[in-house]
């Protein structure tokens, strides 16, 4: 490979490449903003840890200040489950990013997954059960299966799965959680 006249981007020497070079190291600032701000929140809520090596405790202070409004719902095992709605909402008003690189962000986070075998799935009445049973917000929940369909696009099953859940969650009746008015 020929070596650079300009180590300092480290591309090669090609007719064009230099602006190429430029334009794709401006775009991975931006991408480097947002994806070290999804991190940040992934840390925060528990599901990795390191994301900061300059600032080891920035988790934990973002956790105390943070963590009741944006923290992660808990999954059945009592562990951080990933919510596309609250990543969104956290790269939205506590980043500043807007929403549309929010949400792109976290469809090409998800896009990067491996994908569970389809034996292993459980049905998509019992998914939308246990999400209710979770406890958790219902429209976060639906965004979270929209946010599903957008990353599993072109792939016709998954796709489907997040349907079918989504439709049997929106056909569950909500469990009571307020007190009835008298009449």
């Amino acid at each position: 490979m020929p070596q650079s006249k300009h180590p300092e981007k480290g591309g090669p020497d090609w007719p064009g490449v230099s602006a190429m070079n430029d334009d794709i190291h401006r775009d991975l600032m931006r991408y480097d903003d947002i994806h070290r701000d999804l991190m940040r929140y992934e840390e925060m809520v528990g599901l990795c840890s390191g994301s900061n090596l300059d600032d080891p405790d920035e988790a934990a202070r973002d956790f105390a200040r943070y963590g009741q409004e944006y923290g992660a719902p808990a999954d059945a095992e009592g562990h951080p489950a990933y919510s596309p709605a609250r990543i969104v909402r956290f790269l939205v008003e506590v980043c500043g990013h807007s929403y549309n690189d929010a949400l792109a962000a976290v469809v090409e986070d998800m896009q990067g997954w491996l994908c569970a075998p389809r034996d292993d799935l459980p049905k998509p009445k019992d998914e939308a059960r246990a999400m209710r049973a979770a406890n958790r917000n219902i429209i976060e929940d639906l965004f979270d299966l929209k946010v599903t369909r957008l990353a599993r696009e072109g792939d016709r099953e998954g796709v489907g799965y997040a349907w079918d859940v989504t439709r049997e969650l929106m056909a569950l009746e909500a469990p009571e959680r307020r007190a009835k008015p008298a009449r």
